[in-house]
């Protein structure tokens, strides 16, 4: 379980770099 969560935030850290770049 704490693997999926830190899989989950790298998903969010990248969706914010995509955001920023956008």
């Amino acid at each position: 379980m704490p693997k999926k969560g830190k899989g989950k935030k790298g998903g969010k850290g990248k969706k914010g770099k995509k955001g920023k770049k956008g």
